[in-house]
């Protein structure tokens, strides 16, 4: 007797591809050739012994944790956004949310407020590095924190200054 196969959700793939924004297929590839770079040229600049074992047990955690501190700084650049127009009375605000989506550096308080979102986004970058991608890695403390710091200057979201009529 003959096993009854069923397929389910085989058109779901296809389907997210769909919801999943183009951009995205070129931006995460290249943050991971960017954070290989980083590890692979920084560990040798620095002479750490086995570079590629190192890169091959921390790339996937640097590559991912990279991509969580862009989100939670980008989570912080919409918090303005949530606050509606109505409740925002004064227009020095409502031109302050909008310098942040469209050109910061049309604003003074939203450059200011883009650029703090750019420093948590760092800070989470070298915490994640450090403390988890490179916790189990058999290099010194010094080389750990080094390569954090490279990893959070050389990698930080600079494109959240981009002013939005650049990209369209």
């Amino acid at each position: 007797m003959k096993k009854k196969i069923t397929l389910y959700n085989v058109i779901f793939p296809i389907y997210l591809i769909l919801l999943i924004p183009r951009i995205l297929l070129l931006i995460l590839p290249m943050n991971f050739m960017i954070d290989s770079l980083v590890i692979l040229i920084i560990g040798k600049k620095k002479k750490i012994e086995n570079v590629m074992e190192c890169y091959k047990k921390s790339i996937l955690k640097v590559f991912l944790f990279g991509i969580i501190s862009n989100v939670i700084g980008s989570l912080f650049m919409l918090i303005p956004m949530m606050i509606p127009s109505s409740v925002m009375q004064n227009k020095a605000l409502l031109d302050i949310r909008n310098a942040i989506i469209s050109n910061p550096f049309s604003n003074f308080s939203a450059l200011i407020y883009v650029l703090l979102a750019i420093l948590i986004s760092m800070f989470c970058i070298y915490k994640f590095n450090l403390n988890i991608s490179f916790k189990k890695l058999k290099l010194s403390n010094s080389q750990k924190v080094f390569l954090s710091l490279a990893l959070m200057f050389i990698t930080a979201p600079y494109t959240f200054l981009i002013p939005t009529y650049i990209l369209l």
